[in-house]
């Protein structure tokens, strides 16, 4: 039976090459039928079902190559992970969103409603990317309620620049480079995303996960 510290490469486990295969394939998964009802009708979208397979491939060799440079950089192999998971956060975020606009009918301007779905689609991921990173990325197995209320707080903050961005982008800046004003939003959020993905790692890191990453 083959045990769960069976190693791929260096000191990277089953544990690690299975979640990284899971979250490719979710992650793959959910772009591929974003673009599927949601794309432009681009030819080269045919052949985007080819994401469940590339994707985890590529989660595979990232938390692999985060492992094998851990040897000369430690944060890498936390770091690795959580890109990873906030790949999958991105993914499951972009597509609560589109479901949630769907569902509340939105239409360019619609202020109101994009930050109500924005922050739905916030809130949904980022409860998911918790435990991905709790039992993961930190490998954090105590800290209890207070911990739990560090991370709602640096989360909130995250969620705050989040919110900021998308309305400042779909607000004070008109489409460009050809996007329509109905995707313009998922441009805005992107950028919204990377701010708060950097923000988050920074907090859960050195505030919520602290005693893990030191141990």
């Amino acid at each position: 039976m083959m045990q769960n510290n069976m190693t791929v490469g260096n000191s990277y486990t089953q544990r690690d090459f299975g979640l990284s295969v899971l979250s490719g394939v979710i992650t793959g998964l959910i772009v591929y039928l974003m673009l599927l009802y949601g794309g432009s009708g681009q030819s080269w979208e045919t052949y985007s079902w080819a994401l469940i397979i590339i994707v985890p491939a590529l989660f595979v060799f990232g938390t692999w190559l985060g492992t094998l440079l851990a040897n000369w950089f430690s944060f890498l192999h936390s770091f690795s992970r959580f890109v990873v998971v906030g790949f999958l956060n991105t993914a499951v975020d972009f597509g609560v969103l589109a479901l949630l606009l769907y569902l509340l009918q939105y239409t360019d301007g619609q202020t109101t409603k994009l930050i109500v779905a924005n922050t739905g689609s916030f809130l949904i991921a980022v409860t998911n990317s918790y435990f991905w990173n709790k039992l993961w990325s930190f490998e954090s197995r105590g800290g209890g309620t207070r911990q739990f209320a560090q991370y709602v707080a640096v989360t909130v903050v995250g969620l705050l620049l989040n919110d900021a961005i998308i309305y400042a982008g779909t607000t004070y800046f008109q489409p460009m480079f050809g996007v329509s004003a109905g995707n313009w939003v998922f441009v805005a959020k992107a950028v919204g995303t990377v701010v708060s993905l950097i923000w988050n790692f920074v907090g859960y890191r050195f505030i919520v996960f602290k005693a893990s990453t030191q141990s």
